[in-house]
């Protein structure tokens, strides 16, 4: 059995394996599944699962309600939360999922998981100038996904906004080419629990915004834990913790 003491020191090592020029999501993350990321996984049994093949994105209920289909994951994503009111997970099977919208989680205990972070891909296509996903309520999930902007043919958007809600789960995200910050927490995680941001990968700051960070930190009670942030070009920062208090950095 693994620690979960060996599984942070892995992490860390598969970083810097991938910082040093390995070129690969698989180096960085491993190939096997980790921590959330499965459908039948007991923390977190799926309401939809998604799929990808030739372009064409398949949503199967696993509760009874309707299935959906289409090219563009946002629309899916949107019938789907008509049909989960009191939340649920849905399920990426590892493809590529283009997006042409934010996703937006604002129902309490909703969450988005990926099958592996290295190979469940959430594309955001050519020209959006939006937010890839926004979080404005409680115990919602953000797991094992990339999150790959479009690196400068939008004019604004960040990669994971995190606006409000309380006892959150973001781990194991890649957040990459974003026109504005990879990752902005920008608001209070109301209660005694605090929302968790572990083992993340951000390589944006901003294509398109001269002077952004690729985190950025504003609000209170959170606890990071393994967050490596890179800057690629653009004279952009790295971690910006701007008024926040009580929050947790370990390393």
């Amino acid at each position: 059995m693994i620690s979960e003491k060996s599984s942070r020191r892995e992490f860390i090592g598969k970083t810097l394996l991938a910082a040093l020029g390995a070129g690969s999501l698989a180096l960085l993350f491993g190939t096997g599944s980790a921590g959330i990321g499965t459908e039948t996984d007991p923390f977190v049994t799926a309401s939809y699962v998604l799929t990808v093949s030739n372009g064409t994105i398949t949503a199967t209920s696993h509760v009874g309600t309707l299935p959906f289909s289409g090219t563009d994951l946002l629309p899916i994503w949107n019938s789907i939360k008509t049909q989960l009111p009191n939340g649920g997970v849905v399920f990426l099977k590892t493809g590529t999922y283009p997006s042409s919208g934010k996703l937006l989680l604002d129902i309490a205990g909703i969450g988005i998981v990926g099958e592996q972070v290295a190979t469940t891909i959430i594309q955001q296509n050519v020209g959006v100038s939006d937010d890839m996903i926004q979080i404005t309520n409680d115990f919602c999930i953000v797991n094992n996904l990339a999150l790959l902007g479009n690196a400068g043919s939008g004019t604004s958007g960040v990669g994971l906004r995190y606006t409000s809600g309380a006892f959150g789960k973001m781990e194991k995200l890649f957040i990459q080419n974003t026109n504005e910050a990879g990752l902005l927490v920008e608001a209070n995680s109301i209660g005694t629990g605090f929302t968790v941001f572990r083992d993340i990968w951000v390589n944006s700051a901003g294509a398109s915004v001269s002077g952004s960070f690729s985190i950025i930190v504003k609000g209170q009670n959170y606890f990071f834990n393994n967050i490596i942030s890179q800057t690629p070009s653009f004279g952009n920062f790295g971690f910006s913790i701007d008024g926040a208090s009580g929050c947790v950095l370990t390393f």
